[in-house]
Protein backbone atom coordinates (compact mmCIF):
# COMPACT_ATOMS: atom_id res chain seq x y z
CA UNK A 1 0.00 0.00 0.00
CA UNK A 2 1.47 3.39 -1.11
CA UNK A 3 2.24 5.74 1.78
CA UNK A 4 0.54 9.16 2.47
CA UNK A 5 1.78 12.54 2.67
CA UNK A 6 0.96 15.53 4.22
CA UNK A 7 -0.74 18.08 2.40
CA UNK A 8 1.98 20.55 3.15
CA UNK A 9 4.50 18.06 1.65
CA UNK A 10 1.82 17.41 -1.06
CA UNK A 11 2.02 21.28 -2.11
CA UNK A 12 5.92 21.28 -1.98
CA UNK A 13 6.02 19.04 -4.76
CA UNK A 14 3.50 20.64 -7.00
CA UNK A 15 5.23 24.11 -6.61
CA UNK A 16 8.31 22.03 -7.61
CA UNK A 17 7.47 20.84 -10.41
CA UNK A 18 9.07 21.97 -13.65
CA UNK A 19 8.24 21.49 -17.23
CA UNK A 20 9.98 18.77 -18.89
CA UNK A 21 11.65 21.28 -21.49
CA UNK A 22 13.68 22.49 -18.31
CA UNK A 23 15.42 19.26 -18.20
CA UNK A 24 17.52 20.46 -21.38
CA UNK A 25 19.81 22.85 -21.62
CA UNK A 26 19.93 25.44 -24.92
CA UNK A 27 23.04 25.63 -26.58
CA UNK A 28 22.36 29.75 -25.97
CA UNK A 29 22.55 31.22 -22.40
CA UNK A 30 20.16 33.66 -23.29
CA UNK A 31 17.33 30.86 -24.40
CA UNK A 32 15.27 29.89 -21.45
CA UNK A 33 12.20 27.75 -21.63
CA UNK A 34 8.68 29.06 -21.76
CA UNK A 35 4.95 28.13 -21.08
CA UNK A 36 3.17 27.28 -24.09
CA UNK A 37 0.72 30.31 -22.20
CA UNK A 38 3.75 32.49 -21.96
CA UNK A 39 4.25 31.82 -25.11
CA UNK A 40 1.36 32.81 -26.98
CA UNK A 41 1.63 36.34 -24.94
CA UNK A 42 4.19 36.88 -26.25
CA UNK A 43 3.44 36.23 -29.67
CA UNK A 44 -0.58 37.87 -29.68
CA UNK A 45 0.72 40.63 -27.04
CA UNK A 46 -2.35 39.34 -24.79
CA UNK A 47 -3.50 36.60 -22.91
CA UNK A 48 -5.95 36.13 -25.21
CA UNK A 49 -5.93 33.02 -28.11
CA UNK A 50 -7.94 32.93 -30.78
CA UNK A 51 -11.01 31.09 -30.55
CA UNK A 52 -13.09 28.78 -33.95
CA UNK A 53 -14.42 30.65 -36.75
CA UNK A 54 -17.79 31.03 -36.07
CA UNK A 55 -20.35 29.38 -38.10
CA UNK A 56 -21.05 32.59 -40.42
CA UNK A 57 -17.77 32.69 -41.70
CA UNK A 58 -17.25 30.53 -44.82
CA UNK A 59 -14.40 29.60 -46.91
CA UNK A 60 -13.32 31.85 -49.80
CA UNK A 61 -12.82 28.82 -52.67
CA UNK A 62 -12.27 31.11 -55.98
CA UNK A 63 -9.90 30.78 -58.29
CA UNK A 64 -8.43 27.53 -56.40
CA UNK A 65 -6.16 25.30 -58.62
CA UNK A 66 -7.21 21.94 -57.26
CA UNK A 67 -10.73 20.53 -56.54
CA UNK A 68 -9.57 19.79 -52.81
CA UNK A 69 -9.63 21.15 -49.23
CA UNK A 70 -7.33 20.14 -46.42
CA UNK A 71 -8.90 19.88 -42.94
CA UNK A 72 -11.73 22.28 -43.70
CA UNK A 73 -15.05 20.59 -42.49
CA UNK A 74 -16.12 23.22 -40.27
CA UNK A 75 -17.55 24.96 -44.01
CA UNK A 76 -19.44 21.70 -44.58
CA UNK A 77 -20.16 21.22 -48.29
CA UNK A 78 -18.22 23.79 -50.44
CA UNK A 79 -18.98 24.03 -53.88
CA UNK A 80 -16.66 23.31 -56.57
CA UNK A 81 -14.90 20.47 -54.03
CA UNK A 82 -14.90 16.71 -54.94
CA UNK A 83 -12.22 15.81 -52.45
CA UNK A 84 -11.73 16.81 -48.12
CA UNK A 85 -9.10 15.75 -47.09
CA UNK A 86 -7.87 14.72 -43.48
CA UNK A 87 -4.57 14.88 -42.43
CA UNK A 88 -4.89 13.38 -39.25
CA UNK A 89 -7.58 12.41 -36.65
CA UNK A 90 -7.08 15.27 -33.95
CA UNK A 91 -10.90 17.04 -32.99
CA UNK A 92 -8.73 20.65 -33.85
CA UNK A 93 -8.57 19.36 -37.51
CA UNK A 94 -11.50 17.74 -38.14
CA UNK A 95 -13.89 19.90 -36.72
CA UNK A 96 -17.27 20.27 -37.67
CA UNK A 97 -17.24 17.02 -39.29
CA UNK A 98 -20.57 14.96 -38.50
CA UNK A 99 -21.87 11.36 -39.33
CA UNK A 100 -24.00 13.41 -41.49
CA UNK A 101 -20.99 14.49 -44.24
CA UNK A 102 -21.85 13.44 -47.61
CA UNK A 103 -18.55 15.01 -49.22
CA UNK A 104 -15.98 12.35 -50.17
CA UNK A 105 -13.06 12.19 -47.87
CA UNK A 106 -9.44 10.96 -48.29
CA UNK A 107 -7.26 10.15 -45.69
CA UNK A 108 -4.76 7.53 -44.42
CA UNK A 109 -5.81 4.11 -43.93
CA UNK A 110 -5.14 4.26 -39.85
CA UNK A 111 -7.04 7.64 -39.62
CA UNK A 112 -9.97 6.13 -41.82
CA UNK A 113 -10.41 3.26 -39.41
CA UNK A 114 -10.75 6.26 -36.57
CA UNK A 115 -13.33 7.97 -38.72
CA UNK A 116 -15.70 4.98 -38.46
CA UNK A 117 -15.50 4.09 -35.37
CA UNK A 118 -16.44 7.66 -34.07
CA UNK A 119 -18.77 8.70 -36.67
CA UNK A 120 -20.20 5.26 -37.96
CA UNK A 121 -20.34 3.76 -41.21
CA UNK A 122 -22.53 6.89 -43.16
CA UNK A 123 -19.30 8.54 -44.40
CA UNK A 124 -17.47 8.07 -47.80
CA UNK A 125 -14.45 7.51 -47.05
CA UNK A 126 -11.38 6.49 -49.15
CA UNK A 127 -8.25 5.73 -47.66
CA UNK A 128 -5.26 5.52 -49.50
CA UNK A 129 -1.87 4.13 -48.91
CA UNK A 130 1.57 6.24 -47.84
CA UNK A 131 4.61 6.61 -49.78
CA UNK A 132 3.09 6.15 -53.07
CA UNK A 133 1.37 8.20 -56.13
CA UNK A 134 -2.37 7.64 -55.98
CA UNK A 135 -4.21 9.30 -59.18
CA UNK A 136 -7.34 11.42 -57.38
CA UNK A 137 -9.65 13.12 -59.93
CA UNK A 138 -7.00 14.08 -61.97
CA UNK A 139 -4.20 14.89 -59.45
CA UNK A 140 -1.11 13.03 -57.63
CA UNK A 141 -1.56 12.55 -54.24
CA UNK A 142 1.27 11.50 -52.19
CA UNK A 143 0.93 10.37 -48.17
CA UNK A 144 3.73 10.25 -46.11
CA UNK A 145 3.70 9.59 -42.70
CA UNK A 146 4.19 12.98 -40.36
CA UNK A 147 5.66 11.99 -37.20
CA UNK A 148 2.83 13.29 -35.17
CA UNK A 149 0.46 10.91 -34.14
CA UNK A 150 -0.76 7.56 -35.47
CA UNK A 151 -2.12 7.96 -39.00
CA UNK A 152 -1.06 11.51 -39.38
CA UNK A 153 -0.06 12.36 -43.07
CA UNK A 154 1.76 15.36 -45.12
CA UNK A 155 0.08 15.75 -48.09
CA UNK A 156 1.80 15.89 -51.49
CA UNK A 157 -0.14 16.97 -54.17
CA UNK A 158 1.51 16.35 -57.82
CA UNK A 159 -0.61 18.75 -60.53
CA UNK A 160 -0.91 17.53 -64.68
CA UNK A 161 1.51 20.51 -65.52
CA UNK A 162 4.01 18.57 -62.79
CA UNK A 163 3.70 21.73 -60.47
CA UNK A 164 4.18 20.16 -56.99
CA UNK A 165 2.19 21.37 -53.32
CA UNK A 166 2.81 19.94 -50.01
CA UNK A 167 0.71 20.34 -47.19
CA UNK A 168 2.27 19.62 -43.90
CA UNK A 169 -0.80 19.57 -41.17
CA UNK A 170 0.59 18.64 -37.97
CA UNK A 171 3.88 17.43 -38.50
CA UNK A 172 7.04 16.70 -36.43
CA UNK A 173 10.17 17.88 -38.09
CA UNK A 174 13.01 15.83 -38.19
CA UNK A 175 16.59 15.99 -40.63
CA UNK A 176 15.85 12.84 -41.38
CA UNK A 177 12.28 13.53 -43.14
CA UNK A 178 14.51 15.22 -46.07
CA UNK A 179 17.14 12.48 -46.66
CA UNK A 180 17.07 9.34 -48.62
CA UNK A 181 15.05 7.22 -48.72
CA UNK A 182 12.72 9.24 -47.17
CA UNK A 183 10.17 10.51 -50.25
CA UNK A 184 10.91 14.25 -49.68
CA UNK A 185 14.26 13.68 -50.57
CA UNK A 186 13.32 13.43 -53.72
CA UNK A 187 11.64 17.28 -53.90
CA UNK A 188 14.56 18.69 -52.68
CA UNK A 189 17.25 19.13 -54.97
CA UNK A 190 15.93 17.59 -58.31
CA UNK A 191 14.22 18.85 -61.30
CA UNK A 192 10.91 18.43 -59.48
CA UNK A 193 10.40 20.91 -56.80
CA UNK A 194 8.01 21.71 -54.08
CA UNK A 195 6.34 24.67 -55.71
CA UNK A 196 3.78 25.54 -52.71
CA UNK A 197 4.34 24.59 -48.89
CA UNK A 198 1.23 24.75 -46.83
CA UNK A 199 3.03 24.45 -43.81
CA UNK A 200 1.72 24.80 -39.97
CA UNK A 201 3.58 27.41 -37.80
CA UNK A 202 1.65 26.64 -34.64
CA UNK A 203 5.23 26.47 -32.68
CA UNK A 204 6.61 28.47 -35.24
CA UNK A 205 8.36 30.60 -33.40
CA UNK A 206 12.14 31.16 -31.41
CA UNK A 207 10.32 31.23 -27.93
CA UNK A 208 9.46 26.80 -28.72
CA UNK A 209 12.83 24.93 -27.94
CA UNK A 210 11.64 21.17 -28.38
CA UNK A 211 14.09 18.63 -28.29
CA UNK A 212 14.22 15.01 -29.75
CA UNK A 213 11.01 12.77 -28.93
CA UNK A 214 13.61 10.24 -28.17
CA UNK A 215 15.31 12.30 -25.32
CA UNK A 216 12.10 13.61 -23.68
CA UNK A 217 11.38 9.99 -23.56
CA UNK A 218 14.52 9.01 -21.74
CA UNK A 219 14.08 12.37 -19.40
CA UNK A 220 10.98 11.20 -18.45
CA UNK A 221 12.21 7.87 -17.71
CA UNK A 222 15.08 9.24 -15.80
CA UNK A 223 12.44 11.50 -13.72
CA UNK A 224 10.72 8.19 -12.97
CA UNK A 225 12.99 6.21 -11.66
CA UNK A 226 14.21 8.85 -9.19
CA UNK A 227 10.90 9.23 -7.73
CA UNK A 228 11.11 5.40 -7.85
CA UNK A 229 13.95 5.01 -6.40
CA UNK A 230 12.92 7.62 -3.30
CA UNK A 231 9.00 6.00 -3.33
CA UNK A 232 9.07 2.86 -4.06
CA UNK A 233 5.10 2.77 -4.14
CA UNK A 234 4.84 5.66 -6.65
CA UNK A 235 2.62 5.73 -9.23
CA UNK A 236 3.42 6.83 -12.91
CA UNK A 237 0.76 8.94 -14.57
CA UNK A 238 1.00 9.60 -18.02
CA UNK A 239 -1.43 12.55 -19.51
CA UNK A 240 -3.46 11.16 -22.38
CA UNK A 241 -5.73 12.41 -24.90
CA UNK A 242 -7.58 10.54 -27.73
CA UNK A 243 -4.30 9.37 -29.71
CA UNK A 244 -0.50 11.48 -30.17
CA UNK A 245 1.09 9.69 -26.80
CA UNK A 246 1.79 5.84 -28.08
CA UNK A 247 5.01 6.50 -28.60
CA UNK A 248 6.00 7.65 -24.63
CA UNK A 249 3.76 4.95 -23.15
CA UNK A 250 5.39 2.98 -25.04
CA UNK A 251 8.65 4.12 -24.41
CA UNK A 252 8.30 4.07 -20.55
CA UNK A 253 6.66 0.19 -20.61
CA UNK A 254 9.79 -0.70 -22.60
CA UNK A 255 12.06 0.55 -19.83
CA UNK A 256 10.06 -0.39 -16.85
CA UNK A 257 8.88 -3.67 -18.48
CA UNK A 258 5.33 -3.00 -17.51
CA UNK A 259 2.42 -5.81 -18.30
CA UNK A 260 -1.76 -4.78 -18.43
Amino acid sequence: MSKSISKTRRDKLIRGNKSILSFFKSTNESDKAITVKEALKTLSGSDKTCGPLTDTEALTYENADTPFTVDAFRYGLITGCSGYFLTHFHSDHYIGLTSKFTGTIYCSEVTAKLLKNKFGQSLSIVDLPTDVFINVNGFDIFLLDANHCPGSVLILCRFPTGNVHLHTGDFRAQANMLKAPSPLAEFIFPKQRINTLYLDTTFCAPEFKFPPQESVIDAAIEISREALVTHPDALTLCGMYTIGKERFVLGMLSTYCLLF
